[in-house]
């Protein structure tokens, strides 16, 4: 049984009539020619060929309207767009974005392998299409099959700093449409200071598998707390989904976190015990979570 969680459209009215008063939106209405009508045995009926054109037109229509949208998610985001996906000409449309969090959720035979368990499997691996050179570090967390997936989702993004002794701060910031929004949090960092985010992610369920796209915005669109370096997250992504029949939580993460040497060592040390204690105090939080407070 997959995730039924109702994400909307993407993009709210008021925005989309906006982005089309600008002209960013073609007329997406139908044709204003009626078609010709022709008598079958005393009844009326379009012809062959003029209902092809018209599902055509149908069709089309949709297609526009589609794209629309994709095109309208892209306005909305650009000023919220990182150095890299400004250069890349990044897309947030469902369909690129699903394609980018599938093909790294996959391990591939160059990982480094740092965790191999029967829960938890965690990787490293260097490089990707935003920045080359910094590392992406990505796991995979297994849980039973009775789990709500609304909680797990509740507890990740709403109810983080609740459970997770490393997140000092989280905050919503703004919504942008159904689905995208803007966030700060504040982690814990060894031997260093606290670091800080201000990041955009856009969410969505389709075909009972959660998606979810981070990355990082313009610094300005939010101070850094006092004591705080401010850090970049390249990109980061989320999947959850049956498997086997038990939902596997897929996370993966490319960061700049402005680490000195040492302590740049230090995170990397501890980084499989991170992640076992992550699993740890997540199932701890779905074993005490009163879902009813939680998913009301």
């Amino acid at each position: 049984m997959g995730i039924k969680i109702s994400m909307g459209e993407v993009l709210c009215c008021n925005k989309r009539n906006e982005i089309a008063r600008e002209g960013y939106i073609d007329d997406l209405s139908t044709t204003k020619v009626a078609p010709k009508i022709t008598k079958v045995e005393g009844k009326e009926t379009i012809p062959a060929g003029d209902e092809d054109n018209a599902k055509k037109k149908e069709n089309k229509n949709e297609l526009k309207e589609d794209t629309a949208k994709e095109e309208g998610i892209d306005l909305l985001l650009r000023k919220f767009m990182s150095p890299e996906e400004l250069k890349l000409s990044f897309s947030f449309a469902r369909e690129n974005i699903k394609k980018i969090l599938e093909n790294e959720i996959k391990q591939r035979s160059t990982d480094t392998i740092l965790i191999n368990e029967e829960d938890i499997t965690a990787w490293e691996r260097k490089g990707s299409p935003f920045n080359p050179d910094l590392p992406i570090y990505g796991a995979k967390y297994l849980f039973e099959a009775g789990l709500d997936p609304r909680l797990l989702l509740t507890l990740l993004f709403e109810r983080r700093k609740e459970w997770d002794n490393k997140l000092k701060e989280q905050q919503t910031l703004c919504v942008l449409a159904e689905g995208i929004v803007v966030f700060y949090f504040v982690v814990q960092t060894p031997m260093s200071s606290d670091r800080d985010f201000v990041e955009k992610r856009i969410s969505f369920c389709e075909d009972g598998v959660y998606y979810a796209f981070s990355s990082s915005v313009p610094d300005e669109v939010h101070n850094s707390a006092p004591g705080c370096v401010r850090c970049q997250t390249i990109y980061s992504g989320s999947v959850l989904r049956k498997e086997n029949e038990r939902y596997a939580y897929h996370s993966f993460s490319q960061m700049e976190l402005h680490l000195n040497y040492f302590a740049r060592k230090a995170m990397e040390f501890g980084l499989a015990g991170g992640m076992k204690s992550f699993y740890k105090q997540i199932k701890e939080a779905i074993k005490n979570a009163n879902q009813l407070t939680l998913l009301k």
